[in-house]
């Protein structure tokens, strides 16, 4: 007598792999976009909190906060205008960094010349027409990981526009104070 021994077909094993195969295509896709999106909401974050350690620290430091400076200089040793005191506060990798130092020679919406390349790999960029006074604010331009792709800003406002989710937002200086200025980077620092 032959003994019938408990185990699968190869059928069965095939369509079983089948079916986990077309699970893993529809989700995959999903989680490696939330990668992404987490990635620079966390960039973006880091970003808000170096810049205010810098604004705080030159404040307590120097006994002056942003609406004395002026971003339309370009002197890294002083610490009278954005360009000067980043450099000075801040774990700076490279101060001399141009549009030629980018992957596709593009730096996306990085405006100025101004441009601060840091420790953790983040680009701050200052535009030279903007200036810091008690009536205005400072604009800077940031880009949550550096030289890398996609070198463009983020235009995300609902949970539903993941595919909007890029590297570099817009935030300005206030006095003492750092906040987001378009509304991609409040919706990823808020939500």
């Amino acid at each position: 007598m032959f003994r019938r021994k408990n185990a699968f077909t190869l059928a069965e094993v095939l369509i079983t792999l089948g079916i986990i195969g077309v699970v893993a295509a529809m989700t995959v896709p999903t989680l490696v976009g939330q990668t992404g999106e987490q990635e620079y909401k966390t960039g973006l974050k880091k970003a808000v909190s170096t810049i205010n350690q810098a604004v705080q620290l030159n404040y307590v430091q120097d006994g002056s906060d942003f609406s004395l400076l002026s971003s339309s200089t370009k002197n890294a040793a002083s610490s009278d205008n954005l360009f000067g005191l980043f450099s000075l506060r801040l774990n700076v990798q490279n101060n001399a960094v141009t549009a030629a130092d980018f992957a596709n020679g593009s730096k996306g919406s990085l405006a100025g010349d101004n441009m601060i390349l840091l420790n953790d790999g983040s680009i701050l960029a200052f535009d030279n027409s903007t200036s810091c006074t008690t009536a205005g604010s400072c604009t800077v331009w940031v880009d949550t990981n550096g030289y890398k792709l996609p070198n463009a800003a983020s235009q995300k406002t609902t949970k539903t526009d993941s595919n909007l989710v890029k590297d570099q937002f817009k935030l300005y200086i206030y006095n003492q104070t750092v906040v987001p200025a378009d509304d991609a980077a409040k919706y990823l620092l808020y939500h």
